[in-house]
């Protein structure tokens, strides 16, 4: 997946296979499928791949649990990397390498009969160069992850990160012992970000919130598309009163 310079995509739950297609028409640059927070299914997150591939969007998944299978599973259907979530310190992002990257880098199992092999018409060599192009994105999501975040944006194979703005406000609400405000734990990854050369991601909720984002250098812009559904048909409810 290349990025020259700030994308705008979309974070969506399965099942929503016209909505896919919807967002490729509408000229969105990716697409996050959030099997975290929706169903995990591997035949639906097939169709939604397939319909992705049709229309040329590419696809980040950020699977549900840290399970090297669930990422093998995704890239092998054809995902362009992995958002994966919780990561907190240096082993855990090492960890989504091995299992993200091909050797030598990591330990991920090549096989070229899969939709991204091309169903066998690519050499194993030819597979595995254009694996090299999978973003494999980390996110930061609990204090821990913040203090040890120049280590883990630094742990090679790691492309980029993303803070889990809700995870992180609800661990910190719930640590007496923490004296830093959000601004500045998001500000501590940020300026991580930028002497590792880690390409940020924001989730974003408005699009005031994409132009800040941009603004400060955010190269990966992710729509919050439940947000901005739930604003939309809120105007709908209201229209005629």
């Amino acid at each position: 997946m290349s990025i020259s310079s700030s994308l705008h995509g979309a974070l969506l739950r399965m099942p929503a296979e016209d909505t896919v297609e919807m967002l490729a028409v509408a000229g969105l640059d990716f697409l996050v499928l959030d099997l975290e927070h929706g169903p995990h299914d591997a035949t639906a997150l097939k169709h939604h791949l397939a319909l992705a591939q049709v229309h040329g969007l590419p696809v980040l998944v950020r699977p549900g649990e840290r399970d090297p299978h669930v990422i093998q599973r995704a890239l092998d259907l054809g995902a362009a990397g992995a958002v994966v979530p919780h990561i907190d310190d240096p082993a855990g992002a090492a960890e989504a390498v091995r299992w993200a990257r091909y050797p030598p880098q990591g330990e991920r199992g090549i096989a070229t009969y899969t939709r991204a092999g091309r169903f066998g018409t690519r050499s194993a060599e030819e597979h595995a160069a254009a694996a090299e192009d999978h973003l494999l994105l980390v996110m930061l999501e609990s204090p821990a992850a913040v203090d040890a975040a120049p280590a883990i944006l630094a742990t090679p194979g790691v492309d980029g990160y993303m803070i889990g703005p809700g995870d992180l406000a609800f661990a910190l609400a719930h640590d007496e012992a923490e004296t830093r405000t959000l601004a500045q734990l998001t500000d501590a990854v940020h300026r991580a970000g930028r002497e590792a050369g880690a390409v940020r991601t924001d989730i974003v909720s408005t699009l005031g919130g994409a132009d800040a984002a941009s603004a400060q250098g955010c190269r990966l812009i992710v729509h919050n598309l439940a947000a901005h559904m739930m604003a939309s048909f809120s105007r709908l409810a209201r229209s005629d009163r």
